[in-house]
Order: C-alpha cells, then sequence, then structure tokens
C-alpha cells in the first residue's frame, strides 16, 4: 500500500476535508453534541464546545502523519461539516483498513453516508492499495448496516457481545468488501436486479401478511419449533399451492433478502421472504433450512 494521508475527495453533494480549528463550532451545533448521533457510540455528547475545540485541534495536529484518515463531512449547498468520516483502524499485513462514520441527525436518510462511504472506498482501493476494508454497526442500528450494504459491503458475521457502547455491550454486525469485488462489480456481465426487487416490493405491498405460526409454535406435522414469526402472503401462490413463504422480523416490512430452499422430501423448491429481519434474524432463518438433511437454502440479498 502506498499511505497518502487526508486527501481531500468530492462527491456530487459532498466535499470531503481535513477538519480545521474552525470548524468546532458547525461539528458541535451538527452531531457531536446530540445524544440520538452518539447513541451507538462509544463517546458521549461532548457537552460543551469547549471539549469540542480539544478534540478537533488534538486531530488536526494528526494530519502530518500519511496513515492517518479522517475527514469531515461538508455539505456543498450549507459549506459547513454534517459529520464526519475515518479510519479507525489498518492492518498493513493484509493491507486492510476499518472504517466508521457519523451523520448529523438533520440530515439522516438522505444518502449522505453512504455517498460519503462510498467516496473512502473509492479513494482507498484504487489510490492507497488497500486489498480489504471493513465496518461494524450495533445490531440495534440495523440503519447503519443499509448503508454498507449500499456501499457494496457485504455480511460476514455477527459477534456476539463483542463490543461496548453508550448503549452498553452490543452484538457487532461485520462488514467488508475486497478489491476483487470492488473492481469485479462493474464488469458488463453483472446485470442489475432492480426489477426483481421492484415486484417483491410490490408484492409486499399489495398483499396481507399473515402470521400463522408464530415465534415459539410447533410445526403441525414435523417436530421442531418456529424461531421466528413465520407465515404466508395473503392471495398469493407458491409451490406448495399455498401463498408465499415469509418470515417476519423484528423491523419494517422491508425485503431485503430471500431464502431459495430445496426440500428433498417433497422433493420441491420454494422462495422464502424475509420482511425486516435483523441479521441475527436471518441467520436463524438460514439455520433453520439447512438444520435437516432434507432441506437446504441459500440466501440472496439486495443491494441497497
Amino acid at each position: 500500500m502506498t499511505h497518502k494521508g487526508t486527501v481531500t475527495l468530492e462527491t456530487e453533494r459532498l466535499i470531503l476535508r481535513r477538519y480545521v480549528p474552525e470548524d468546532a463550532e458547525a461539528m458541535f451545533r451538527n452531531w457531536v453534541n446530540d445524544p440520538e448521533v452518539t447513541r451507538y457510540l462509544t463517546w458521549q455528547p461532548h457537552g460543551s464546545i469547549e471539549l469540542t475545540r480539544k478534540i478537533n485541534l488534538s486531530d488536526v495536529s494528526k494530519y502530518d502523519n500519511l496513515s492517518h484518515y479522517q475527514w469531515a463531512v461538508v455539505l456543498k449547498s450549507l459549506n459547513e461539516p454534517i459529520g464526519g468520516i475515518n479510519v479507525v483502524e489498518i492492518n498493513e499485513g493484509l493491507s486492510s483498513f476499518g472504517i466508521a462514520y457519523r451523520i448529523g441527525k438533520s440530515w439522516w436518510r438522505q444518502g449522505f453516508a453512504s455517498e460519503a462511504l462510498k467516496s473512502v472506498i473509492k479513494f482507498l482501493f484504487e489510490q492507497v492499495g488497500a486489498n480489504r476494508i471493513t465496518a461494524t454497526y450495533d445490531t440495534r442500528n440495523p440503519n447503519s448496516g443499509a448503508v454498507m450494504r449500499k456501499c457494496g459491503m457485504s455480511y460476514e458475521g455477527t459477534l456476539r457481545q463483542s463490543g461496548c457502547n453508550n448503549q452498553g455491550i452490543y452484538d457487532a454486525a461485520c462488514y467488508a468488501i475486497l478489491a476483487e469485488d470492488y473492481f469485479n462489480r462493474e464488469k458488463p456481465y453483472i446485470k442489475s436486479d432492480t426489477a426483481f426487487w421492484m415486484a417483491i416490493d410490490k408484492l409486499v405491498s399489495e398483499s396481507k401478511v399473515v402470521i400463522d405460526r408464530p415465534k415459539g409454535t410447533k410445526h403441525p406435522r414435523f417436530d421442531f419449533i418456529y424461531p421466528l414469526d413465520y407465515g404466508y402472503l395473503k392471495n398469493t401462490s407458491s409451490m406448495d399451492g399455498g401463498g408465499i413463504d415469509v418470515w417476519s422480523g423484528s423491523n419494517t416490512n422491508l425485503c431485503d433478502a430471500i431464502i431459495c430452499t430445496v426440500d428433498l422430501f417433497k422433493k420441491d423448491s420454494e422462495i422464502k421472504l424475509l420482511l425486516g429481519c435483523t441479521e441475527e434474524e436471518k441467520e436463524i432463518a438460514m439455520r433453520f433450512h439447512n438444520d435437516s438433511e432434507y432441506m437446504k437454502g441459500v440466501m440472496i440479498r439486495r443491494n441497497l
């Protein structure tokens, strides 16, 4: 790898640049003193502008180190920082970087976090020579995982009770993208699956979700317990003559993955929609469909 330091990056709506001492007021106003922003972070709201100034000056002093990567995320239309993104871990032997980010609440759900993360991923792969880029999030904060998936990162597992933040001990969902993933994704034979997921969304929005086998109930014929709410979409059809099967999780009804199963006992194949399932709930559903010798399943994820 060839470290470049915190160079200025630009996207359609953002400029990612080094912090300067004059940023302290905007930082304090826009995110570092907001308990909603710091809810799943490891540091408390600053509480005073003096603390923000002190921390900011300390960060600014590190920029001479070319392996220090810490950007202020500046909204062009506002001309001030609305968040930050930085490298929190470097493994030189693996050419690996760990990234963390945060955006002020006023700018949530507008695509700014993913826009900034995509820019940093591009820079680290194309200019620094990274081989692997990682990020983690508290599983109670699924929106952060959506940002990672939108940037092409893949889920690699959940480390249970592996971190501690302002909410206490938490399970960390781990995502990563490799250089080969990044450089291969633009190949012309890789087709967009947008139309498929739009069709799934239409099915879900136009159908009623019926949970006829709640979590903890026993299968009517076989000796196993449903680990999550299980049901079907009313007025749809599948291979077994019933409605399309669904696993219902603890989040919203967004379908961001499906499980394709092969049942050697019934000699058929079906799909199971995962509606609002956390990463842990997806793992539970996958184990359910792979723990028996006669049924196997694979998961297909939506690129958000």
